[in-house]
């Protein structure tokens, strides 16, 4: 746990394996609302990416 205290909390990890990793460069929508989904459903898949990865 020692080395999870020393880690950055910031976001910019996520969105750069976002970009790099899973080749995700522009939204796919227009409009406020339609973004904001549309990075809420990445979000739950980033999420359970992670949960399946640490399961195993």
């Amino acid at each position: 746990m020692k080395h999870r205290s020393r880690r950055p909390i910031e976001p910019e990890a996520v969105f750069g394996q976002m970009k790099a990793d899973m080749h995700y460069k522009r939204f796919r929508h227009f409009g406020m609302d339609k973004v904001y989904m549309d990075l809420g459903l990445f979000g739950m898949g980033f999420n359970l990416k992670k949960y399946l990865g640490i399961k195993r």
